[in-house]
């Protein structure tokens, strides 16, 4: 066999070689593709499953199942938390009056001021229609109550219509870690309650002992 030959023999080679590698990289690259796209598929999913659809905050379920993970959190490490249920009031007039897009403007405004008063880590979510649930750790009661009070006064700027008023009543609960989480949300409950029955717009602190309603 000349040398011509030999020489003909490698090119052709080298030029399957090259041939199938640009073929397994194209491949590989379109499997590459897919994967990402199956990754963003199921990360998409996963949050549409914790999120609420019109204020993107947590939804309920998400909700009770971080309530369970804080307090067994807390219990092991001995710190303070704290469960506010916020409730809108006159947000039926809202929607009854100037209809349903005005009424999720304002949840959706609200969610903000949520989100912008309360810590990255804090835990927030739209429990039901015109109620919300925060939940918040490490803090001292008059911590946590800053908190609500802030929220408290910065739903009333929220622009309305003349002749509607919107504001919030808020119970805020120091959870007892020792205790059910189903036992939290009824207190938080009840001193929110009281919030309206004391005029809303306004804070019902809800500690082990006694309770204590503040404007």
């Amino acid at each position: 066999m000349d040398v011509i030959m030999i020489i003909y023999i490698l090119v052709i080679i080298v030029v399957g070689l090259a041939v199938l590698v640009i073929l397994f990289t194209s491949k590989n690259g379109r499997l590459t593709a897919e994967n990402n796209q199956l990754k963003q598929l199921y990360q998409t999913a996963q949050e549409n499953s914790i999120t609420d659809e019109l204020t993107g905050l947590f939804n309920r379920r998400y909700l009770n199942q971080r309530l369970v993970e804080e307090i067994s959190r807390a219990n092991r490490h001995k710190y303070n938390l704290y469960l506010l249920v916020i409730d809108l009031d006159n947000f039926k007039a809202v929607n009854d009056t100037l209809g349903h897009q005005a009424g999720d403007q304002v949840l959706t405004g609200a969610a903000k001021i949520f989100k912008n008063i309360t810590r990255p880590h804090d835990v927030v979510a739209r429990s039901g229609g015109d109620e919300f649930t925060i939940i918040v750790a490490e803090l001292s009661l008059e911590q946590a109550n800053l908190i609500a009070q802030r929220i408290v006064r910065a739903i009333e700027k929220i622009p309305i219509n003349q002749s509607l008023e919107i504001s919030a009543s808020v119970g805020l609960h120091a959870i007892d870690a020792s205790r059910a989480p189903e036992d939290a949300i009824k207190e938080a409950d009840r001193a929110m309650y009281e919030a309206k029955t004391a005029g809303k717009g306004r804070v019902a602190i809800s500690p082990l002992v006694g309770e204590k309603i503040v404007r």
